[in-house]
């Protein structure tokens, strides 16, 4: 079984080729779409790419993490997000939550460029606190449902109880409490 790791590689200052082994998943997310921010204040204009090729499992946060990057970027007119080498399995749920109508996917196992990138393993950033997690996983979700109704449907259970643990949260807190592990 690989491993959960991410890995990238900075190609000619313009190109960020982020290599998912493993899972894409809640646990890997926050961290990843930190990352992404700190190299785009380093290099605003970069174009990144998601090699999937290794990649078993994506989940909804992961794929909405995603959708929020690939909005980042277009947003700014001058980066793109390309997705490369999706296994059958993760193209599935992609398709299933419409993001192979707005991602950029391509199946190119020669693409030149990975024959060039040095990679290396993505550290996680600071802790992450709990708030910090749900509010992403809330984002992520929210931006998902907005694709549609089938995934306003799929996704709105999942939602409110992001919604529900944040406010559990926000009151633990407060309260100066131990976190609660029904959260």
């Amino acid at each position: 079984m690989i491993e959960d790791t991410i890995e990238f590689a900075i190609v000619d200052d313009e190109i960020m080729v982020v290599r998912v082994k493993g899972r894409g998943c809640n646990l890997n997310s926050v961290n990843l779409e930190k990352f992404v921010q700190d190299i785009r204040q380093q290099y605003p204009n970069i174009h990144i790419i998601f090699d999937l090729e290794k990649c078993s499992y994506v989940d909804s946060t992961f794929m909405g993490t995603m959708l929020m990057l690939n909005r980042g970027l277009k947003n700014s007119n001058s980066s793109s997000l390309m997705v490369l080498n999706v296994q059958n399995q993760v193209y599935q749920t992609l398709h299933k939550t419409g993001l192979h109508h707005i991602l950029d996917i391509r199946n190119n196992k020669d693409f030149p460029l990975l024959e060039k990138a040095d990679f290396k393993k993505m550290e996680n950033s600071a802790p992450i606190s709990r708030i910090e997690q749900i509010v992403n996983t809330l984002e992520a979700h929210v931006t998902l449902m907005n694709l549609g109704s089938e995934n306003e449907l799929r996704f709105q259970s999942v939602v409110k109880y992001l919604e529900d643990s944040l406010e559990r949260e926000k009151k633990r807190i407060s309260e100066n409490t131990p976190p609660s592990s029904k959260s």
